[in-house]
């Protein structure tokens, strides 16, 4: 039996994916459905019992979960199976050796950017120019890896499924009635929705400032802020610290981390959904947003402008000025907001889950053009 071998990061998890949008499961899956026995390992990480259910939620159950306590038999099980096809995952020593060993051997970085220190550079091209192929997930992230010596016929751009479906339902009136009675929304108000496990390089603070702007203005808005802050963990004051030291707090609704049918309700009531990261590969929170129509605020890098070029407004990712200018713009003018929404439900149909899952068996077994 033809065995298919992925390599995923020690910190993976299916929490609070849905299936069709768990870009570590999706491959595996896929390719256990044509019969391909399919190993999904995890190198170095203790499992609980815990820790394999999450996992298995959204995995198939003919797929293994596989993990290993040292190098010696990690490379071991490499040498061994080197004739399978293997499916290698993140800038990690794990992952980057499997390109010296196996025959037929795929990589994705997870990351649009290459390191930007020439000595980190020159390590990930001579790793990444020994697998067989590389997956990207934007056009951006092509263009560089060609920039910088990787040949182009190596690379395919396979984006990461989006379930439009699930997450472009309507809510009923009297439900969104209720929603706006949770969080004390006048039903005027124009919602800016910020969606982000909250991190550093999300860069949240350029949002805080913008709605400064948008308060010294008189414009009447709320902010709508879901996610996980993990600020704190990363030394930098929470965005309910930052908020107060910029007197906006009034502007502000802090919803917390909701599961994905509760992310559904809040985009039935969001007027604009806005990201000012410094860097994404793909970013599942600015195209789940697309899908449910909400027009964008987009930073001005690759990832984002290589796809919705023509179909959101950008800024460079610390001009928070300029970002406040794209709200503003969008809030004045609903014929540009419905272009554009349009615009990206068109690009949204092309990256569906069954496509996707093609795209990856065509790609492993060498049959994608």
């Amino acid at each position: 039996m033809k065995k298919f071998i992925q390599i995923v990061p020690r910190y993976n998890t299916s929490s609070g994916l849905l299936k069709k949008e768990d870009y570590m499961a999706i491959s595996s899956n896929a390719m256990a459905e044509k019969r391909y026995l399919c190993e999904y390992v995890i190198p170095f990480r203790k499992l609980s019992k815990k820790d394999k259910l999450e996992l298995k939620k959204n995995l198939r159950k003919d797929v293994s979960i596989l993990t290993f306590g040292n190098w010696i038999s990690y490379f071991s099980y490499l040498l061994k199976n080197k004739d399978a096809i293997f499916f290698a995952n993140d800038r990690i020593l794990e992952s980057f050796i499997v390109g010296l060993i196996a025959k037929n051997s795929f990589f994705m970085s997870h990351q649009s950017n290459l390191p930007k220190s020439g000595l980190k550079r020159s390590i990930f091209l001579f790793f990444a120019n020994r697998f067989s192929m590389l997956k990207v997930s934007n056009p951006f992230e092509k263009k560089e890896l060609v920039r910088f010596g990787v040949p182009e016929n190596k690379i395919k751009y396979i984006p990461l499924a989006i379930d439009s479906d699930f997450f472009s339902k309507r809510i009923s009136k009297s439900k969104k009635s209720k929603l706006l009675f949770k969080y004390a929304i006048v039903e005027d108000e124009f919602i800016i929705l910020f969606l982000a496990t909250i991190r550093k390089f999300k860069n949240p603070y350029t949002v805080i400032d913008a709605i400064k702007i948008l308060k010294e203005k008189g414009l009447k808005f709320r902010l709508l802020i879901v996610g996980k802050d993990k600020l704190a963990d990363e030394g930098g004051p929470t965005l309910k610290e930052y908020a107060e030291e910029k007197n906006v707090s009034d502007k502000i609704i802090f919803a917390g981390n909701l599961h994905p049918e509760q992310i559904v309700e809040i985009f039935n009531i969001s007027d604009l959904s806005v990201n000012s990261s410094f860097h994404e590969g793909q970013c599942l929170t600015v195209y789940e947003s697309a899908a449910a129509g909400i027009p964008l605020c987009l930073p001005t890098i690759g990832s984002f402008t290589s796809v919705f070029s023509d179909s959101a407004l950008f800024h460079n990712p610390s001009d928070y000025k300029k970002l406040a200018e794209n709200i503003i713009k969008y809030a004045q003018d609903r014929h540009l907001m419905i272009k554009h929404t349009e615009i990206n439900k068109n690009i949204l149909k092309k990256i569906k889950y069954e496509q996707i899952k093609k795209m990856l068996v065509d790609f492993f077994t060498g049959r994608l053009q």
